[in-house]
């Protein structure tokens, strides 16, 4: 049991640190090119590489979060890039950024415009649209698949849990660990 819990433990570490190299360099979803994860059974180095990952992470800043999409790759907790350009905190090919010709907001996932949000610029105000996050529950699909998101803010109080099992949710799934080495 204890190599179980120690090969799971590396799967955990190795998945946090990945997470947080993608966040740092905006490189898209790491999992797809990931390099076979070494299976570690130092307790005490899978203990500090977990707790270094979730510290970054913990200081990334969610702007808003993505429900209810059809397409599932969208849906998560989103960062700010800058003015009028956000991304999936988990997975950076997907974006959301601010149209000017068109006043629409733009969600894309790779290159491809799967939602759009029009911006009504008499009801937003003083702060040009692209200052301000996406927070609606009026997008429209334009290439993606039903039903169109919604976008909530975030509350700052229980950011972290959703974004911890997003993390975990998309590396299990995508690269789960092999226990049978351990078993034999």
């Amino acid at each position: 049991q204890r190599k179980l819990i120690h090969c799971f433990k590396a799967f955990l570490a190795t998945s946090l640190h990945e997470v947080g190299l993608m966040n740092h360099a905006q490189t898209g979803r790491l999992s797809q090119n990931r390099v076979a994860r070494a299976t570690s059974f130092d307790a005490l180095a899978d203990s500090l590489d977990i707790e270094q990952s979730l510290t970054k992470l913990e200081s990334v800043q969610a702007s808003f979060v993505v429900v209810g999409a059809g397409d599932e790759d969208l849906n998560g907790q989103w960062q700010k890039l800058g003015d009028g350009s956000y991304c999936r905190i988990v997975d950076s090919t997907a974006l959301a950024t601010w149209n000017s010709q068109a006043k629409q907001w733009q969600m894309f996932y790779g290159d491809v415009v799967k939602y759009r949000l029009l911006v009504d610029s008499q009801k937003v105000g003083k702060e040009a649209p692209n200052e301000i996050p996406p927070i609606s529950d009026d997008w429209e699909i334009v290439n993606g698949d039903g039903p169109a998101p919604v976008t909530r803010a975030i509350d700052v109080h229980q950011s972290q849990g959703p974004l911890f099992f997003e993390v975990f949710d998309l590396f299990w799934r995508e690269d789960p660990p092999t226990f049978e080495e351990i078993e034999a």
